[in-house]
This record gives C-alpha cells, sequence and structure tokens, in this order.
C-alpha cells in the first residue's frame, strides 16, 4: 500500500485552506474528512494516475483549516468495501502577529 500524506510534518500553510494529495491503487477509494466531518464534495479536484498506471491520485483543493488546528483523516477502502488503510494527519494555522 502506498499513500501520500497531505503535506510534511513541518509544513507551514500561508492560507487557511488546504490542499490535500493522496496515491493509492486503482481499486480503492478514498473518504476524506476535516475534523471528523466529511469533506465537501465540491473541494474535489479530480483524479489523476501515476505515470506507471498503478495507482489513482486524487486531489480535494480549498479544504477550509480551524482556525488552530484541522485534523484530516483519509480511509481509504478496498473495491469490497472494507478499510485498507487510515491516515491522519494534523494541520495547524497561525496567523502573523
Amino acid at each position: 500500500m502506498h499513500s501520500c500524506s497531505p503535506a510534511p510534518p513541518d509544513h507551514n500553510s500561508r492560507t487557511p485552506a488546504l490542499r490535500v494529495v493522496i496515491r493509492h491503487r486503482l481499486e480503492q477509494n478514498v473518504d476524506l474528512f476535516a475534523n471528523g466531518k466529511p469533506v465537501d464534495p465540491l473541494a474535489f479536484d479530480g483524479v489523476s494516475r501515476s505515470p506507471d498506471g498503478q495507482f489513482a491520485i486524487p486531489t480535494w483543493r480549498g479544504i477550509p483549516s480551524d482556525p488552530e488546528t484541522t485534523r484530516l483523516t483519509a480511509v481509504l477502502r478496498n473495491s469490497n468495501g472494507s478499510v485498507a488503510e487510515l491516515l491522519e494527519r494534523s494541520v495547524m494555522f497561525t496567523s502573523a502577529p
């Protein structure tokens, strides 16, 4: 199983909106949540394929960021609906003083 996290652990977002990219096997699907709630379907920007055609790479853009910490959770599901992997990442946003 190969997957990409939303950003490196030390990433510092410059705007209060997030972009999430996840790589997974073609036969899998992803359910994406922000702070426990499903991400708005309008944030979904489409799916591309890896150069070798073995992986799907969905992208979400403009996911609103919480004023302090946004907890992202991606549930990767196999074609039969079982959970293949659970990915979690906290993204912190602070404004300049």
